[in-house]
Formats: structure tokens, C-alpha cells, sequence
């Protein structure tokens, strides 16, 4: 709620950050029937991480969300065996979609830093046209311009949502649809100008550049320890997580402790909201 308060119009079950892949189908189950007691419109905002290498599972998952009235899913792909071509990927997502009860809204999920397995831009463009109106979107979030600037130019039918911050803006004076990332935890207002007017927005990149990256996605960037650090640092409720897989970083531990970090100031009052934004 936080984040659609502060500017979001969909938030993402499951995703990265949201730590998808530890969770099972009961723990699932049990958040979309607390979003849905809570009277949020999962129609309209809530979107479902899909995260399993098995297509049966993968459908099972995208069912869930599906039959209980959500909106769309993001759908990575089958992470375990590496090295697959576009053939192999290509039936994998079609078996998926095929067992989908009402499948809509399908955002396919590029993250070749934590899957292994990247979704060439010809893949993408054979997955809508064989399922027109069903993907209707690519998250990128290699961390790539050039990657982000083929997706772009290629597919300008599809909705282009940006995972990496620092190329948002860049992004969306191009084409792009908006984002679904992690800032958007803790900073969504501050960052609305980037997907509404394409706007750089000072502070962003030196955020970033504060983990000690290059990639956005490099060192576990993404990882629910990390951004758990930045939620608490600006006032943002948080959940334990479930597995801490990577450690937080020593220089990143003050921002709990202290309770308070560097950030640019947001705008007095939300900017109206058009472009599509949400929390992974």
C-alpha cells in the first residue's frame, strides 16, 4: 500500500527483491488473500513473480495469481540447466502459458545476472507473436543500455519496463513503458520524474554507486538483504527475510543501524501518475 500510496500503479508479488523464488505455493497463496482482505484492487495493481524451472510449477504459479484476480505475472525463465538455445526456451515459456487458465499480462523477465539465461530480443519477438495480447511486455534487467536500446527499437508493441535506476530516465525519452524495481520500495515518489517526463533525477546514480557495483544487478545489488537496508534507512516498514543469501555488506550495515542516509529531497506533492512503476 505504501507504494501505490506513493505513486506506484502496480506492485509486484514475487519478484527479485520480494525474494520469489524462496517462497512455496502456500506462502503465495496466503499474501494474495492478504492483499485481497486488505481491499486492494488486484485487477487493477497487483502483479505476480513467476520463478520455477519447471513448466508445471511455473503454470501453477501463474495460476494463483490468475484465479485470484490479478492482473498479470512476470514471468522469468527456467533457471537450472544453462546454456539453452531459443528453441528450447521458446517451447518451455509456450508449454507455460498453454497450461494458464486466462493467461493475460504476461511480462517476460530478462536477468541473466541471477538466472543465467538471457531472452534474445528475436525469442521475445516469437513469444508475442505467438501469444498476441497475452505477453505484452519484457522487464530488462541486465543492467545493458544497449540491450535496453534493442528491446526498444524492436519492440515498441511490447511495454519496456527498466529494472536498472540509473537508465530509467534514458529509457523513457525512448519509448519505455516505466519500471519494476527496487527503488520503488522505499523512493517511488522521488523517482516518478524519471517515468513521467523522462527526467534525471539527481541523487540516483550516486545511490547506486554507493553499493560498489558496476552492474546493477553485480554483488547480490538486488538481493532482498540490500534493499531491505534502504527501506529501513528511509522509514520503510520491513519484513525479516526469509534466507539471507548474501550477507549485507559492511559498509552497508550503518544504513540500518542509524536509521538515515543521503537522499535527495522528493517533490512537495506527487506529479499525476501515467506511466507504470511498481516493487519486486
Amino acid at each position: 500500500r505504501n507504494c501505490l500510496d506513493e505513486g506506484c500503479s502496480t506492485v509486484t508479488l514475487f519478484g527479485t527483491t520480494g525474494e520469489g523464488a524462496s517462497l512455496g505455493s502456500g506462502q503465495r497463496a496466503a499474501m494474495l488473500e492478504a492483499m485481497d482482505d486488505a481491499g486492494l484492487d488486484l485487477r487493477a495493481t497487483v502483479l505476480a513473480g513467476v520463478a520455477a524451472s519447471a513448466a508445471e510449477d511455473a503454470s501453477a504459479q501463474a495460476n494463483q495469481l490468475y484465479d485470484a484476480g490479478g492482473r498479470g505475472i512476470l514471468l522469468a525463465p527456467p533457471f537450472y540447466f544453462k546454456g539453452v538455445g531459443d528453441e528450447g526456451l521458446y517451447r518451455w515459456f509456450s508449454t507455460v502459458l498453454e497450461r494458464c487458465r486466462d493467461p493475460r499480462e504476461v511480462i517476460v523477465y530478462h536477468l541473466p545476472s541471477i538466472t543465467a539465461v538471457p531472452l534474445s530480443s528475436p525469442l521475445i519477438g516469437r513469444l508475442k507473436r505467438a501469444f498476441p495480447g497475452v505477453v505484452t511486455g519484457v522487464k530488462d534487467s541486465s543492467g545493458e543500455w544497449a540491450n535496453t536500446e534493442r528491446l526498444l527499437a524492436d519492440h515498441a508493441d511490447l511495454h519496456i519496463l527498466v529494472g536498472d535506476e540509473r537508465q530509467l530516465a534514458r529509457a523513457m525519452r525512448q519509448g519505455g513503458s516505466g519500471a519494476i524495481n527496487g527503488f520503488s520500495n522505499f523512493c517511488a515518489r522521488t523517482i516518478l520524474p524519471m517515468v513521467e517526463r523522462g527526467e534525471d533525477v539527481a541523487g540516483i546514480a550516486e545511490l547506486v554507486g554507493g553499493f560498489g557495483v558496476e552492474n546493477l544487478d553485480d554483488a547480490a545489488f538486488g538481493h532482498p538483504e540490500h534493499i531491505g537496508c534502504l527501506q529501513f534507512a528511509h522509514g520503510v516498514a520491513l519484513a525479516q527475510v526469509l534466507v539471507e543469501f548474501y550477507p549485507v555488506a559492511a559498509h552497508l550495515r550503518p544504513l540500518c543501524v542509524c536509521g538515515s542516509a543521503p537522499w535527495p529531497a522528493a517533490p512537495a506533492a506527487p506529479p499525476s501518475w501515467s506511466g507504470r512503476s511498481g516493487s519486486s
